[in-house]
C-alpha cells in the first residue's frame, strides 16, 4: 500500500518568526513527500527543489561548516566519519548535512528512531537558506536492529552514494552483557563502506561512558574519522578524537553557523582590494 501527498509551500513562514528567513530565502519550496511501507520500516521519499548551489558539490560528505570541514580534512573518499556527542547539536547537524550533500548526489538517511528523529520544517528552512537545488534525500525508519540491517541492503541495492546513519545503537539493551546484538549493525555500517557508499554516523554518547560513542570496541574501531561534539563556553566544541592522517584536535563554531551558510573569511589586502 503505498499512499502519496504533495504539499507546497509558498510564504508560509511568518514575519519575524524562527523560520524566517526572507533577507536569503526564496518564494516557493517544493517538497514531495512519497510514503510508502516497507517490510522492514517506513519510507519517506523527499524531492527538495530550489535554487542551484554549485558551490556545495562534492565527492565526498561535507558538513558545510567551514570549522567542521578543516577539523576532519583531509577526508578521502572511502573513509567513515561519524559525528557524537550532545544530541541537541548531532541531530541539526545531520539535517544540515542530509540538505547540502543532496545538492550533488543522492542521500539515503537511515533512522532507527521509533518516532521523531526528523524536523520537515528544519530541512526546509535549511534548502531555503542555501538556496539549494537539492536531489533525491530518502529517510527510511527502523523500528528494531532487524529493520536497520534491512534498510542497509536496500540502500547499498539501490545504488545511493552518501548514506547518513542516525542513531544506530538506539535499540540496544541497557544490559551491557548484551551488547553483542550490536556488532550486526557495526557489521552492516561496514558493508556499506566496503560497498563504495560515502558514510556518515549520527550518534549519542554511550550509557557507558562520556568520552565514547554507543555501539561499543567494534564500532569505535570501524569507523575511521571520530568527532565528538558538546556546547562550551567558547560555542559549540568539537573534539577530533580519531583521524589515519591527524593527532587529537580541538575547535569552536558558533552554533548559528549550523543554521547559517558558510562565509568566506577574506584577507585584508582581499578587503582592500574589493575582491
Amino acid at each position: 500500500m503505498v499512499l502519496c501527498q504533495t504539499l507546497i509551500i509558498r510564504g508560509f513562514i511568518k514575519k519575524g518568526s524562527a523560520l524566517e528567513t526572507s533577507n536569503i530565502g526564496i518564494k516557493q519550496a517544493v517538497i514531495y513527500f512519497h510514503l510508502g511501507l516497507w517490510v522492514c520500516g517506513t519510507l519517506f521519499h523527499f524531492i527538495l527543489i530550489g535554487i542551484t548551489a554549485e558551490s556545495l558539490e562534492g565527492a565526498v560528505i561535507t558538513t558545510a561548516v567551514p570549522a567542521l570541514d578543516h577539523l576532519v580534512t583531509p577526508l578521502p573518499s572511502g573513509l567513515a566519519v561519524e559525528f557524537f556527542g550532545d544530541w541537541s547539536i548531532v541531530n541539526v547537524l545531520m539535517h544540515r548535512v542530509a540538505v547540502v550533500n543532496a545538492v550533488s548526489d543522492k542521500v539515503a538517511v537511515v533512522l532507527t528512531q521509533d518516532f521523531g528523529g526528523l524536523d520537515p520544517y528544519l530541512m526546509t528552512r535549511l534548502v531555503r537558506v542555501f538556496r539549494a537545488r537539492c536531489g533525491e534525500v530518502l529517510v527510511a525508519r527502523g523500528f528494531k536492529v532487524e529493520d536497520t540491517l534491512a534498510l542497509f541492503d536496500r540502500v547499498l541495492a539501490q545504488g545511493f552514494q552518501k548514506v547518513l546513519v542516525v542513531d544506530p545503537y538506539l535499540h540496544l539493551p541497557n544490559d551491557p552483557r548484551k551488547y553483542w546484538l550490536g556488532t550486526a549493525v557495526t557489521a552492516g555500517i561496514r558493508k556499506l563502506i566496503h560497498g563504495g557508499v560515502e558514510v556518515a554516523v549520527f550518534n549519542r554518547v554511550s550509557k557507558f561512558g562520556v568520552r565514547v560513542p554507543e555501539g561499543g570496541t567494534f564500532h569505535h574501531h570501524s569507523i575511521h574519522v571520530l568527532v565528538r561534539l558538546s556546547k562550551g563556553r567558547l560555542g559549540v566544541r568539537a573534539e577530533l578524537i580519531k583521524h589515519p592522517m591527524k593527532p587529537y584536535t580541538v575547535t569552536y563554531f558558533r552554533p548559528e553557523d549550523l543554521l547559517n551558510p558558510p562565509t568566506v573569511r577574506r584577507t585584508l589586502l582581499e578587503w582592500l582590494g574589493g575582491h
